[in-house]
């Protein structure tokens, strides 16, 4: 598979190392608590899979999808194509995205989950 051409900003190895900080952060700061990992769809899941080998405590996960729709997608409505499978309700929940644009799907995805409890 040929690359496209650009800059590299960060090299495999660098980030595979951050993964491994990430993890052992979250494993650090949850242990115990079993937290849920909710990959926000399609683009997280490979960062997802990465972060969660890396983790040395009980954890689990989900997944939900959002669409921006409307006029400017940026400045539109958003909505959850794919919603999440088990209950968050009194759950210690960190969300994995892979990349923030405007911030209105993140900011509409933390407000939603906040309502769940």
């Amino acid at each position: 598979m040929r690359r496209p051409e650009g800059k590299v900003v960060f090299t495999e190895g660098e980030i595979n190392e951050r993964i491994k900080c990430l993890a052992g952060e979250i494993s650090k700061d949850y242990m115990d608590l079993q937290p849920v990992l909710i990959a926000v769809l399609r683009g997280a899941v490979y960062f997802l899979v990465d972060l969660t080998r890396e983790m040395t405590i009980p954890h689990r996960i989900d997944f939900l999808a959002i669409s921006s729709y409307g006029p400017g997608a940026q400045t539109g409505a958003v909505k959850i194509t794919k919603d999440l499978e088990m209950d968050i309700h009194d759950q210690h929940v960190l969300v994995v995205e892979d990349i923030v644009d405007t911030g209105l799907t993140l900011h509409y995805l933390l407000r939603i989950l906040k309502e769940r409890g």
